[in-house]
């Protein structure tokens, strides 16, 4: 008797910033930077924790811009570290809109993070007909996601999924090493990386400093298996 296995499988999209939840809020605060951190769905609401980064320097304007949007129902700030802000929400997805297609596919949103320019975000299906369906339901909502990846949990498809780094974060400490950032003297500086990048220089320094942080945690600070 032969046993069927079954694989899961993470999809990587890539929408423009109208169709990525938060756009508004996006476009209302400026040069920002926003990285969900974990959601948690609960009778039909979702309840999204956040990361808001970038030039802002007042939480009732983060307050104020989310209070706006009509599917959100209560707003907390919960960490403030310089310019980075943990954000909690209690949110009612947009009929139609890409939160519902998400979980009307059964996918589960491992992580998202969005900009000015683009919002990228990976889910989670059962299998390739949760990828279609999600991609269908998509579509009949005039959203068109953009497939950048598509993988089982068991592969890794690039380096940074090794030390815990988001892809923006890889990207940005590569760059950075290349142009001679870390350099003494520098062979570049945070504005000339935030131009390549097309955010501000807050943004860009946060996203380094995240990803530096990712690196001490996920190699200097490994604790020692035959350690007793």
């Amino acid at each position: 008797m032969t046993t069927e296995t079954f694989m899961s499988i993470i999809a990587t999209f890539q929408v423009p910033p109208e169709d990525f939840p938060l756009g508004p809020v996006l476009q209302s605060l400026g040069e920002v930077e926003v990285q969900m951190e974990r959601i948690v769905p609960l009778k039909g609401r979702v309840i999204p924790f956040v990361w808001v980064s970038g030039d802002v320097t007042e939480k009732t304007d983060i307050e104020q811009a989310l209070q706006g949007q009509e599917e959100v129902e209560e707003v907390t700030i919960l960490d403030n570290i310089g310019n980075d802000w943990l954000v909690r929400m209690e949110w009612e997805p947009h009929l139609g809109g890409l939160l519902e297609s998400i979980l009307d596919s059964e996918g589960v949103l491992l992580d998202a993070s969005g900009t000015n320019d683009e919002g990228r975000f990976s889910v989670q299906f059962d299998d390739h007909t949760g990828v279609s369906r999600f991609h269908q339901h998509c579509q009949d909502n005039g959203i068109e996601p953009t497939l950048l990846r598509l993988h089982t949990p068991e592969e890794r498809p690039e380096a940074w999924t090794d030390f815990g780094l988001t892809e923006s974060q890889y990207s940005a400490l590569v760059t950075a090493h290349e142009q001679g950032f870390f350099d003494v003297p520098r062979g570049t500086t945070l504005t000339q990386l935030a131009d390549e990048f097309g955010i501000s220089d807050s943004a860009i320094s946060q996203r380094i400093r995240r990803g530096m942080d990712a690196l001490i945690e996920n190699t200097l600070l490994v604790p020692d298996q035959n350690h007793d």
